[in-house]
């Protein structure tokens, strides 16, 4: 018999400290959803934060103008990412010939980086789309206009720093008398290059 009620004792005592550690596990759930709460919003926080990063393009490539002729696209921007999502670049897309001969065309193009929106930033492999779009000027001999445009890069990284740029642009002249094919805009530009990103 006293080893009957050895044995209920110390089975009771197990139950206890079960049902005891199972309370403790029940009091910290709180805290530790909290904690993980707390982690997920500084990924989330830094995803989005407000920090510079700068970078320099540069390829070669060709310009496009339907029925008028191609030209030679040596792209060199410089820009920066101010947040992880959304980015600006300045600078120089090529050298073309329209239907008043050559032009150059100087631009700046505003960004989007559509796959770090929509990925955090763990999950960014190699390969990132940016869509962008575009304004600056068409230069050519003895006029220079306004033009507005668009255009996607799909990056390749294949460093910290380094990434294979592939960048195809579209860019028309804006004038605001031009009654022609397309009202107020010159037959588009084309481009298409290839070269490289490189971020600081």
């Amino acid at each position: 018999m006293k080893k009957l009620f050895t044995l209920i004792a110390i089975a009771s005592l197990g139950i206890f400290a079960a049902h005891a550690q199972e309370l403790d596990i029940e009091a910290d759930a709180p805290e530790m959803a909290e904690v993980e709460s707390a982690v997920q919003e500084d990924s989330l926080a830094a995803h989005h934060k407000l920090s510079v990063k700068m970078f320099v393009d540069a390829g070669a490539g060709v310009l496009f103008m339907p029925g008028q002729g191609v030209g030679v696209a040596v792209p060199v921007y410089a820009g920066a990412w101010i947040i992880p999502q959304l980015g600006a670049r300045v600078g120089f897309q090529g050298l073309g010939k329209n239907y008043t001969g050559w032009d150059v065309i100087v631009k700046a193009d505003a960004m989007w980086n559509v796959t770090r929106t929509f990925h955090k930033p763990e999950d960014v492999g190699i390969f990132e789309w940016v869509p962008y779009a575009s304004a600056g000027a068409l230069v050519a001999k003895q006029r220079t206009g306004f033009c507005v445009g668009a255009g996607n890069q799909f990056l390749f990284r294949v460093g910290d720093k380094l990434q294979l740029l592939a960048d195809i642009p579209m860019i028309s002249e804006f004038d605001f008398n031009n009654r022609g094919r397309i009202p107020f805009f010159s037959i588009p530009q084309i481009g298409l290059s290839a070269g490289v990103r490189y971020s600081f």
